[in-house]
């Protein structure tokens, strides 16, 4: 990481650790960074931010939780990333928290799209759309993440395509 910031010049990197209980000897719990040409990419990308996660394999099982955004031209951009532990409320807050300070830098009406995971819907509650808490944006949930719940449910296509095709009609579209 620090090879990272050293050759990316403004490049953000938040460690956080945990004290092992012995003198001056500490355990990783999260790790968070962010490349500065993303930083500043997501400046021209529109105010809504998904965000992920998933799980390593092999030798090292933690889980990479991470953003992106959407450029004018339709492309991905990464935007963050946080390796953790495990996904649950509390590493996703800390994400969120780095998100908002380093990316976000207190734009207002940000909207995240995520998935239906508890662990992320409590972070977000606390950490983005609670206005007693200084945080304004929004939360939406991921369609492709509904469809497929819903199939896991129902176990029909046709039912499941339905709700793709209203879930992706735009306001000019639907006849009252």
């Amino acid at each position: 990481m620090s090879a990272l910031q050293q050759y990316n010049l403004g490049t953000v990197v938040v460690w956080d650790f945990i004290p092992t209980g012995m003198r001056d000897a500490f355990m990783l719990n999260y790790v968070f960074w962010a490349f500065k040409p993303s930083i500043d990419g997501f400046q021209h990308c529109g105010p809504v931010i998904y965000i992920d996660r998933t799980h390593l394999n092999g030798k090292y099982t933690s889980t990479i939780l991470i953003a992106i955004g959407i450029t004018a031209n339709n492309k991905i951009l990464p935007i963050a990333f946080t390796i953790v532990d495990e996904q649950r409320s509390a590493s996703w807050t800390w994400f969120l928290k780095n998100l908002r300070q380093h990316i976000v830098c207190g734009q207002e009406g940000v909207t995240l799209i995520s998935n239906l995971g508890e662990g992320i819907l409590s972070a977000i509650s606390t950490m983005w759309t609670n206005p007693r808490h200084g945080v304004h944006g929004y939360h939406r949930f991921c369609l492709r993440h509904v469809c497929a719940n819903f199939y896991k449910e129902f176990r029909n296509t046709t039912l499941r395509d339905l709700v793709w095709r209203a879930g992706t009609l735009t306001s000019a579209e639907v006849e009252l």
